[in-house]
């Protein structure tokens, strides 16, 4: 398994905005492409006003197939479009995550 760490700063006082677009345009693509995600969160301590969500893949393979299929979609790469057209984002990043094991 490998998993994306998606992490977005949003600019201040623009938040809920954009957790509105995201419920309403976005999550609706993700989920057809990337499967139920294993969560949401947002930041309470440290740097404020980010949106994070994790997503788990079996491989990289897998990862490239479905991001692949997901920045076909037209209806993707016009929200992607939207949010770069409002400025409303102030950066985003990726950290792809391998599980380790550690013995008990």
């Amino acid at each position: 398994m490998i998993y994306d760490l998606r992490t977005f700063t949003v600019k201040s006082g623009r938040f809920l905005e954009f957790i509105e677009r995201h419920k309403k345009i976005a999550y609706p693509i993700l989920r057809i492409h990337l499967g139920k995600p294993i969560g949401y969160w947002t930041s309470v301590t440290g740097e404020m006003n980010q949106f994070i969500h994790l997503w788990q893949f079996e491989n990289f393979d897998d990862m490239e197939k479905r991001q692949n299929a997901l920045s076909g979609d037209p209806a993707w790469r016009e929200y992607v479009k939207s949010l770069g057209e409002s400025a409303i984002l102030q950066r985003q990043q990726s950290v792809f995550l391998k599980p380790i094991e550690i013995p008990d």
